[in-house]
């Protein structure tokens, strides 16, 4: 699973607390709470003013800046957090085999969760098969991640011309 730092802001948080994510109101259950002092403790619960490491169980819910809520929460203001990024440069990225579709998925998905300023959505074309569309913010942004699905994950990868949205007035 996911491992998240979180900034208790306010009331507290247990193991086998049922939570949501404020994003998607996506429901999962704590599974693992730690301190970091300076190697990992874990603990059962943690309150307000701490930050601890968060463990919900399985990959997804939630993105840098988002905002961890449990079941009974009545509350409706949302804190400030991370602002929202506007992606300028779309491109797909493709598998060179299709075989190798799931190792590059699980490449992607990896990388997305360190870098928050990435979005993914799934594309296809006819003449290369299942693949992403993924947004940067611009063409240094996508060369370096392009660069450590490679390094890193040693996933190869086909990527289509980028595209930059506009509007015509």
């Amino acid at each position: 699973g996911v491992l998240c730092l979180a900034y208790i802001e306010s009331g507290s948080i247990q193991v086998g607390q049922t939570v949501k994510w404020r994003s998607d109101l996506k429901q999962q259950t704590l599974k693992y709470l730690a301190l970091l002092r300076p190697s990992e403790e874990p603990i059962e619960k943690a309150v307000a003013g701490q930050v601890v490491m968060v463990g919900c169980g399985p990959k997804g819910g939630g993105s840098v800046g988002d905002e961890l809520l449990s079941l009974t929460s009545a509350e409706t203001t949302k804190v400030a957090s991370a602002p929202t990024v506007k992606h300028m440069v779309y491109a797909g990225i493709f598998p060179a085999d299709q075989s190798q579709h799931t190792q590059l998925s699980d490449a992607i998905k990896k990388l997305a969760l360190n870098d928050s300023a990435v979005s993914v959505s799934i594309d296809s074309s006819p003449a290369l098969g299942q693949g992403w569309r993924i947004g940067f913010l611009g063409l240094l942004h996508l060369d370096v991640f392009t660069q450590r699905l490679l390094q890193e994950h040693k996933a190869e990868a086909i990527l289509t011309a980028p595209s930059v949205p506009y509007k015509i007035k």
